[in-house]
């Protein structure tokens, strides 16, 4: 199995309309929807090995890239308001675009933090922070149609 190129990833999220926007083109790098859970250890005394349990589900996102105008109309608005819930979709493609039946995953977020940073000698970035949004599944494993 060859190693698949970050190159052709593709991050979609909600717009304020509601409408899944390709930003793709602005994100240069994703963390997470790492599907983690807590882990609970429930050894007791005399236990030579510790024992553990899956505790409460969490899936944080980041995503980072070049600022512009549609990621900022995109997040400003929506950054503590927990009622402005976003679909976010990854697709990734196999050293090429993604195309039918490639994985995806996806959810549904809140975002809680929104920033631009900006250097005299550097690119204008952006870094958005996203959670499962209140009364929603983790996010799930799919494919591209």
């Amino acid at each position: 199995m060859s190693a698949r190129k970050g190159l052709f990833t593709e991050v979609h999220v909600d717009n304020a309309s509601s409408v899944l926007t390709d930003i793709s083109a602005q994100v240069t790098e994703t963390e997470g929807i790492p599907l983690t859970y807590d882990e609970i250890e429930v050894g007791g005394f005399g236990n030579q090995v510790k024992s553990y349990v899956s505790g409460r589900a969490d899936a944080p996102v980041t995503l980072k890239g070049s600022w512009s105008s549609t990621v900022h109309t995109m997040f400003k608005d929506a950054v503590g308001d927990d009622t402005d819930v976003r679909t976010v979709e990854v697709h990734y493609g196999d050293n090429a675009a993604p195309t039918t039946g490639d994985p995806k995953i996806s959810g549904e977020f809140v975002v809680t933090a929104y920033k631009v940073m900006s250097s005299l000698d550097g690119k204008q970035e952006f870094e958005v922070k996203l959670a499962i949004a209140a009364g929603q599944s983790l996010p799930a494993w799919g494919t591209v149609s």
